[in-house]
């Protein structure tokens, strides 16, 4: 039998028959600081993990072991600011992180270190903001970052320099308002970000504008709900976003229009905290808060509880706030 993974906050294990959530809290031994993100490296087959506490770990599938890579933070760049970031740049072989008070860097997979790249931001306007989220363009090796005050700007491995593009906001719709996630859609290169307050639009590298896609939702059922979750489905030309309420949607980029797509009672007054796009099957996973884990099938049209897939309750109400995808 063929299995794939679904990866949230620890693991959950699903074959294309069956499916059922697998508890791997005994194979780390990392005390209880809360887990904010992860993602997988589908070249090394590990998953990298972040969170208060300066919380720095990867999980070896293979082996079945968690282990801390706190250490790695030399002269003690991040020591126990929470981390919320974590991106993957399999090309070079490096994990980027981001913190609160303005820290980033990376992880060296190959030397096993990690860098502090606070020093590429010459400008010092990150400063103390904290980072919330990270997306990697892999096709011009750029790493973008968002987070607290609005800040919103790109980091260039190949100058070691980290870009303000607040200016690129011409009309000023972010503001201060904080960023919570950025994705990078490799089918038409546009860098889509989201946050608190309804804030919705996207990134333009070939005109170096950003563009308030708050007109689209037509209905104003964004209002001033927080958009944590955003994914890319370039099977269908679509950008799925949730957040606080039971707020779960989709932009068409082919036709810039937003429709709501919660049909389903058990997703409201929760909270969707990520998504993750399945192109082999057509089905976007969610999680969130109160134990929140469902999947949305295209095809359908219909939003699926998974809850019944932990019999052993170990997920309860727990809010789930990392996805991946093996």
């Amino acid at each position: 039998m063929t299995w794939k993974t679904i990866i949230i906050l620890l693991v959950l294990a699903m074959s294309v028959k069956a499916v059922d959530a697998v508890n791997l809290n005994s194979t780390e031994q990392l005390g209880s600081p809360a887990m904010r993100d992860m993602i997988y490296d589908t070249t090394n087959t590990i998953i990298y993990y972040v969170g208060d506490s300066g919380l720095f770990a990867w999980h070896n599938h293979s082996t079945n072991g968690t282990i801390s890579l706190s250490s790695r933070f030399v002269a003690n760049w991040l020591v126990t600011d929470p981390i919320s970031a974590v991106e993957n740049d399999n090309i070079n072989n490096i994990i980027f992180i981001g913190a609160d008070s303005g820290k980033y860097g990376w992880y060296n997979i190959s030397t096993n270190s990690t860098q502090d790249l606070s020093s590429s931001d010459i400008g010092n306007w990150i400063a103390t903001e904290n980072i919330i989220d990270a997306g990697f363009d892999k096709t011009s090796s750029i790493l973008y970052i968002v987070g607290s005050g609005g800040i919103f700007g790109a980091y260039n491995l190949s100058s070691n320099s980290t870009i303000d593009l607040r200016s690129t906001d011409i009309s000023n719709w972010i503001g201060l308002t904080d960023l919570k996630v950025v994705k990078h859609n490799s089918l038409n290169d546009i860098i889509y970000i989201a946050g608190s307050s309804g804030k919705f639009g996207w990134y333009n590298k070939s005109t170096n504008s950003t563009i308030d896609l708050s007109s689209t939702d037509t209905n104003n059922f964004f209002g001033v709900q927080g958009i944590s979750a955003i994914e890319v489905d370039t099977s269908n030309n679509l950008v799925y976003f949730g957040g606080g309420s039971g707020l779960f949607g989709a932009y068409n980029i082919s036709s810039n229009s937003t429709v709501l797509l919660d049909n389903v009672a058990w997703i409201d007054a929760q909270t969707i905290n990520k998504f993750m796009y399945d192109n082999a099957t057509n089905q976007s996973y969610l999680v969130g808060t109160s134990g929140l884990f469902g999947v949305y099938n295209r095809t359908s049209n219909y939003t699926t509880a998974l809850t019944t897939t932990d019999p052993a309750d170990w997920i309860g109400a727990g809010a789930l706030k990392a996805l991946a995808f093996d």
